[in-house]
């Protein structure tokens, strides 16, 4: 099993990298296509969507941190997880897939499917 006895920052840089590949192969997945993100744009990613509060010094110290442990590699400006960090991530998403379900099944708004006890009432505030 992956070693995950790693910080709060550097497990959320696995497990965003991780996801940003898995959206990206699942897009291409038909195509002879393989797409890379940089070191530069995945630390804009993570500041402008919010997703960590961590400084773009303290995100790049992360990922250099991560890259002497052998979790990520970073090859002609591509950022991309080791299959050492594949693992780890794959642990992860593993801990965190009921959390992700039950937030994409009430955004969805499809809790209707899943219960039928899910109620609305007028507010009078």
């Amino acid at each position: 099993m992956a070693d995950i006895n790693h910080s709060r920052a550097q497990k959320f840089i696995l497990f965003a990298l991780g996801r940003i590949y898995t959206e990206f192969s699942r897009q291409f997945n038909d195509k002879p296509l393989e797409a890379f993100i940089s070191k530069a744009s995945f630390i804009e990613l993570a500041t402008k969507a919010h997703i960590t509060t961590k400084t773009e010094r303290t995100l790049y110290r992360q990922l250099e941190i991560l890259e002497k442990k052998k979790i990520v590699s970073y090859d002609n400006k591509n950022l991309a997880l080791t299959p050492k960090g594949k693992k780890m991530f794959e642990k992860i998403e593993h801990d965190l897939a009921p959390y992700l379900n039950v937030a994409e099944i009430i955004k969805s708004n499809d809790m209707r499917r899943f219960t039928k006890k899910v109620q609305t009432v007028l507010s009078l505030k």
